[in-house]
């Protein structure tokens, strides 16, 4: 309700937050707005940004890194960023997962053994980009990959397309993340393996298996 205390607070986490969210937030409510940021291989707060009725950002931050948690943004050569490069977002410290179960060949990918001149730790390079901005927080700019959320789960494109192309009838597939009045849906288009003649009925089985 507007004019309410700020003793509560409006937390968002999980997807990529709508930069003019904290504006509109603060439409309705004195609310302190907190926006968050964190892969579960982390911690889900390893930065956050907090904002209140009177410091509403024009575009909204993930912040900063919360105590014990240490973020880098390196650039293609896994050297530190300059203030205001892209770069990718590695996390480091104690909270950090051991790895992917049963899975040592992503783990070896994902978890790297660095000096950043804070001494040697393991950090989890997280797919992210984004880069420090001049007061010391940092702005989210999207993924390295194809990778995307919906509904705050992470989805692999690539793999959509490899289970689609396990099929036979399919030569080849496209998996697409679309947008529309801000909500996403994924949309495959496929170009058939077979003749025009079973295009029709094969479709109809598509058709009824998503319905």
């Amino acid at each position: 309700e507007k004019g309410s205390s700020q003793e509560s607070g409006c937390k968002t986490g999980g997807d990529a937050c709508p930069p003019d969210l904290p504006r509109r937030h603060f439409q309705y409510c004195n609310a302190l707005f907190a926006n968050q940021y964190g892969p579960c291989e982390a911690v889900i707060n390893s930065s956050t940004a907090v904002y209140s009725a009177d410091n509403v950002p024009e575009r909204a931050t993930i912040g900063h890194p919360i105590p014990g948690c240490d973020i880098v943004i390196v650039d293609p050569r896994e050297q530190l960023a300059p203030i205001g490069v892209p770069g990718e977002l590695w996390i480091g410290g104690p909270f950090l997962a051991d790895g992917y179960l049963g899975d040592e060949k992503t783990t070896r990918e994902k978890f790297a053994r660095r000096d950043f001149g804070n001494g040697t730790q393991i950090y989890y390079r997280s797919g992210d980009r984004g880069r420090w901005l001049d007061g010391g927080d940092i702005e989210f700019l999207g993924r390295m990959d194809r990778q995307v959320q919906l509904n705050g789960m992470r989805l692999e494109l690539d793999e959509i397309e490899a289970e689609i192309g396990a099929n036979s009838a399919v030569r080849y597939s496209r998996v697409l993340e679309i947008k529309k009045q801000g909500h996403s849906t994924l949309a495959a288009f496929v170009t058939p393996n077979f003749d025009a003649g079973c295009l029709t009925s094969v479709s109809q089985q598509w058709s009824d298996a998503f319905d």
